[in-house]
């Protein structure tokens, strides 16, 4: 009897620990997960400037991820999208992001409960035009500088450093700066103002920036096959991360060279 009752407790003990280090581990699976997914900046401003990224309808997911992807801190991605045409997208991006909404008059703007989702802001509406939706996202940007990029858009990795540096390094106030891409277009607030916004503004020319970059700054002016391939880090859950550790901590972890 008594070794019956001790058996008892020695399994009732295991179950425990072994609860103990599941719920350890999985609070560790959250926090790493967390960090891996954070949008929050890991480099230096350059002068100050702060840039607000436009973005109109995005295609899919990995549009919103790719711009969000800028390590530049001072930059932020609001996304407009019409709530009716994409509710998956939309769907998507709140699970994705813990966004939640903030109805205002015009539009229901969602922001995420998680400081390290913080720079992206996502704007639903009934609106079709995309120069109407751009304009929704300016009225909700933070930042001085607007810069309109298409929907379906992959910046690459020095594209918003090398604007700021253009508007930090000009001996006069920069209002807007034309690239390659003449979809990629950057205005200051107040000359987004004046043009009475990018529905009404029609003067997209070269002739009326005040700073042009002609080296690419989007993935679409390079030929992907010869330079350049994007691989998206495939998704991973809990029991994942816990088999890796347990491989870990009996150093059965094997190194993947190719």
């Amino acid at each position: 009897m008594i070794i019956f009752i001790f058996t008892i407790f020695i399994t009732i003990v295991i179950l425990l620990i072994t609860v103990a280090v599941i719920a350890l581990s999985h609070k560790a699976f959250v926090r790493t997960r967390l960090h891996s997914l954070s949008t929050a900046s890991q480099c230096e401003a350059v002068g100050g400037v702060g840039i607000s990224i436009l973005c109109p309808s995005p295609t899919d997911v990995a549009t919103v991820v790719n711009l969000l992807s800028s390590h530049y801190p001072h930059s932020e991605v609001v996304v407009a999208l019409n709530a009716a045409e994409q509710p998956n997208l939309l769907s998507l991006l709140k699970i994705r992001y813990a966004l939640t909404a903030t109805p205002s008059a015009e539009a229901t703007v969602y922001r995420s409960r998680y400081a390290v989702f913080r720079r992206l802001v996502v704007v639903a509406t009934n609106a079709e035009q995309e120069d109407e939706l751009v304009d929704l996202a300016a009225r909700s940007a933070l930042y001085d500088y607007l810069l309109r990029v298409p929907s379906q858009c992959t910046l690459l990795p020095y594209a918003i450093c090398r604007l700021a540096d253009t508007i930090s390094a000009a001996v006069t106030p920069v209002h807007s700066i034309t690239t390659t891409d003449q979809k990629v277009l950057l205005l200051s607030r107040g000359e987004w103002r004046r043009r009475g916004g990018f529905a009404l503004d029609k003067s997209h020319s070269r002739v009326y920036s005040d700073a042009d970059i002609t080296e690419p700054l989007t993935l679409d002016c390079y030929d992907e096959a010869k330079h350049a391939l994007i691989i998206e880090r495939s998704r991973y859950n809990f029991w994942d991360f816990l088999s890796l550790n347990i491989m870990k901590y009996r150093n059965k972890l094997l190194s993947l060279k190719k």
